[in-house]
C-alpha cells in the first residue's frame, strides 16, 4: 500500500472523508470542484482519503495533479489489487484521524453537499451513524428492477431495518469506525456490519443523479456476490429454508404414504416393491433435508463463533468505545 499526502497544515481534521476509487478518472476534476466547494462550507480542518483499488486508469495521477492546489488535506492509498469498493471503504476507516467520518463514491451520482448535512448531524450528536437513504435513483430501467427487488428480499428476510430503496453512503463517528475496524472480516457486508454494530442511526432522503461520467463497474457478478455475502454473512435464512422444506415434505410424505397405503390394500396397485420404494423415497428425502437443516444449524453457530464478533458492544460516551 502506497500513500501520498499534501498538506498545508498540522492541525488534527475534524472531518474525514473516504472516497473509494476505481476507473473514475473522468470524474476527479469535477470531484475536486465539488469537494473544495464543500470543505469552504464546513469551516473546520478536513482530510479526503482516496482509496485506489487498483484502478485500470491514471486515477491517481489526476487525484496527485489535484492534491497539489485543493483547498484541503489529501491521502491517497493504493491497494496492491482489486478488494473491491467495501474493501477499499474499510481501508479509508482504518486510517482516517477526523472525528466525523464520512463515505462518498468518487462517480457524483450521490449529491458530496450529503456530506455537509451529514456532518451536521453528527456535530450536534443527534446519532452516530447517519446513512443516505436514496428516494428516487436515475439508473436504466432494468437496474431499478433489479435493486427493487434485492432490497426487498434482504428487508424481508435480513435486516427490515434497512431502507426500501437501499443504502450507498454514510457517516459516521470515530467511535463507530474503530467497532468497524475490529471487525476483521472477509466476504462480508459494510452495510450488514453498520446496522449489525447499533448505535443511534439517522436517514436522510437523497436522489440518486444521474452518471456524469463512463460506466459503473459494479457488474452483475458483483452485485450477486454481494447479495450472497450479505446473506451468508448475518442470515441463516438458507439454512432455515432446507429445514423447513424437509419438515413440509415429511407432513407431505406421511399423506402421500396414507394415500399409497390405501391403494394397495384396495388393490389398485399390482407391481410388486411399488409401495415400499415410493415410501422410501418421500421418507428419505425428507429425512436428509431435516438433517440437512439441523447440520446446517450447528454449522451456523460455530461460523458465528469463528467470526470473532463480540457479543455485545459498549461505550463511554465522554471517552468513547470501550475494550
Amino acid at each position: 500500500m502506497t500513500k501520498f499526502t499534501h498538506s498545508e497544515t498540522t492541525v488534527a481534521p475534524e472531518y474525514s472523508i473516504v472516497i473509494p476509487v476505481y476507473g473514475n478518472e473522468e470524474s476527479i476534476d469535477s470531484l475536486f470542484v465539488a469537494l473544495n466547494a464543500i470543505c469552504l462550507e464546513l469551516y473546520h480542518e478536513t482530510e479526503v482519503i482516496f482509496v485506489n483499488d487498483a484502478s485500470p486508469d491514471n486515477s491517481s495521477v489526476a487525484i496527485a495533479n489535484r492534491a497539489l492546489t485543493a483547498k484541503f488535506r489529501v491521502r491517497l492509498l493504493s491497494h496492491s489489487r482489486n478488494f473491491g469498493a467495501f474493501a477499499a471503504i474499510r481501508t479509508g476507516l482504518r486510517v482516517a484521524e477526523g472525528k466525523f467520518i464520512g463515505v462518498i463514491s468518487a462517480d457524483l451520482q450521490e449529491p458530496p453537499e450529503l456530506l455537509i448535512a451529514f456532518f451536521e448531524k453528527l456535530r450536534g450528536n443527534s446519532a452516530d451513524i447517519i446513512f443516505g437513504s436514496r428516494s428516487t435513483r436515475n439508473d436504466p430501467l432494468r437496474t431499478i428492477f433489479f435493486a427493487k427487488c434485492y432490497w426487498l428480499m434482504y428487508r424481508k428476510f435480513v435486516n427490515s431495518e434497512v431502507p426500501k430503496n437501499g443504502i450507498d453512503v454514510f457517516a459516521c463517528t470515530s467511535q463507530v469506525a474503530k467497532i468497524i475496524n475490529r471487525l476483521n472480516e472477509t466476504n462480508t457486508s459494510l452495510i450488514g456490519m453498520l446496522f449489525w454494530i447499533g448505535f443511534r442511526r439517522e436517514f436522510l432522503p437523497y436522489d440518486r443523479l444521474p452518471r456524469p461520467f463512463g460506466k459503473s463497474s459494479w457488474t452483475f457478478r458483483m452485485k450477486f456476490q454481494y447479495m450472497l455475502n450479505s446473506v451468508y454473512a448475518f442470515s441463516d435464512l438458507p439454512i432455515r429454508i432446507i429445514r423447513t422444506i424437509g419438515f413440509v415434505g415429511a407432513t407431505f410424505s406421511l399423506f402421500l404414504s396414507s394415500v399409497v397405503l390405501l391403494a394397495l390394500m384396495s388393490g389398485q396397485i399390482q407391481v410388486p416393491g411399488y409401495v415400499p420404494t415410493i415410501i422410501a423415497i418421500l421418507f428419505g428425502n425428507s429425512a436428509i433435508l431435516i438433517a440437512l437443516g439441523i447440520l446446517g444449524s450447528y454449522i451456523w453457530r460455530i461460523y458465528e463463533n469463528s467470526q470473532g464478533r463480540p457479543f455485545a458492544i459498549t461505550y463511554n460516551e465522554s471517552k468513547g468505545v470501550d475494550n
